[in-house]
């Protein structure tokens, strides 16, 4: 079982590619999926958070001011050069600006460390800028909502904001409390087993993702040089 999940690891871009033509060729099983895709991600941020553990996720205080830096200026300069750009070019409300003013504003993605994992690099760096990105997001956001009034009720998104900062809070704390009790040190064959865990995890989510993408695609109508 330890060789299958490390193959897997070993050839994590392939698998995601599957998943997404799984979702394109499967679209009975993608919409079974959809509906349990929270749930889904939760198990992804629990499966990433036991196999970083909490003493390489804290990290140093330099590391911790360069995930503090890199947040601010992910959710909160790079939303409002956007904003100040879209102004200047008189379509600050048009929804395609609305849209990405809140793409921009919006924490890092959960499936960020796999992804960067799959990349080659470290997933710690990654994983604390998508916990100190949550955390802070309900105060990075005010700014924006305070300059776009046409992105509705602040207090609606901050309510979501706590309510998806508490079960991160929950799934991460479990998993580094799980991992500290049962392996605090985790043996290179169990590291590359866990990562071929997280990553048959995200190929099954994007399958579930494809559940809306896969229909749209097919109600293109097709092009032609002639229209």
């Amino acid at each position: 079982m330890l060789n299958a999940l490390a193959f897997v690891a070993r050839h994590g871009r392939a698998a995601l590619v599957l998943g997404l033509v799984a979702g394109l060729l499967l679209p009975d099983l993608a919409r079974l999926l959809r509906p349990w895709l929270p749930q889904m991600v939760a198990g992804l941020l629990f499966l990433t958070a036991f196999r970083i553990g909490a003493r390489a996720a804290l990290g140093g205080l330099s590391e911790g001011l360069s995930s503090l830096r890199a947040v601010l200026v992910l959710q909160l300069m790079l939303p409002l050069a956007a904003l100040l750009l879209l102004w200047l070019a008189g379509l600050a409300g048009t929804p395609a600006a609305i849209a990405l003013v809140l793409m921009l504003s919006a924490p890092s993605v959960t499936g960020a460390p796999n992804i960067t994992l799959l990349l080659g690099h470290a997933p710690e760096p990654a994983f604390r800028v998508l916990v100190l990105g949550t955390a802070l997001m309900p105060l990075t956001v005010i700014p924006v909502f305070l300059l776009v009034p046409d992105l509705g009720g602040l207090e609606a998104v901050l309510w979501a904001t706590l309510r998806l900062i508490g079960t991160i809070a929950l799934t991460v704390i479990t998993a580094f409390a799980l991992r500290h009790l049962v392996r605090p040190d985790l043996r290179q064959e169990q590291v590359q087993a866990l990562d071929g865990m997280t990553t048959l995890a995200l190929a099954v989510i994007v399958v579930g993702l494809m559940a809306a993408l896969g229909p749209a695609l097919r109600r293109i109508p097709s092009w032609s040089p002639n229209g």
